[in-house]
């Protein structure tokens, strides 16, 4: 709820006077997925292509929701995939900041499209 209308303030879409930028920094940190994090997302995506293969074989017997439900589900399953994989480095950060005795706040945005 924060982020947004600090994004707004930011574009010039919003005038708030509650709303301050005075000794506040944002970092944006980039995650660099691990070997054993990138043969997982492999093997997932062979497992999600192999049940689509599977779904389009049997689409006939299935009810006409059943493609809609499957791409769902793929989506939400890689979206939690990849926003796990980045725990690893969210908790490094966080550590140093801590021991750096900062204040840390953690913005997660996803924007809900397909």
């Amino acid at each position: 709820k924060e982020l947004l209308p600090l994004h707004l303030k930011l574009s010039g879409a919003l005038v708030s006077r509650v709303i301050s930028f005075d000794g506040v920094s944002v970092v944006v940190k980039a995650h660099k997925l691990t070997a054993e994090q990138a043969a997982t997302y492999d093997a997932s995506a062979e497992l999600w292509l192999g049940l689509a293969r599977l779904l389009q074989e049997r689409l006939h017997l299935l009810s006409a929701t059943a493609t809609s439900r499957f791409w769902s589900a793929h989506q939400r399953f890689f979206r939690a995939l990849v926003t796990g994989s980045k725990l690893p480095t969210l908790h490094r950060i966080v550590e140093e900041g801590l021991a750096s005795h900062k204040s840390v706040v953690i913005g997660l945005l996803g924007t809900g499209e397909a």
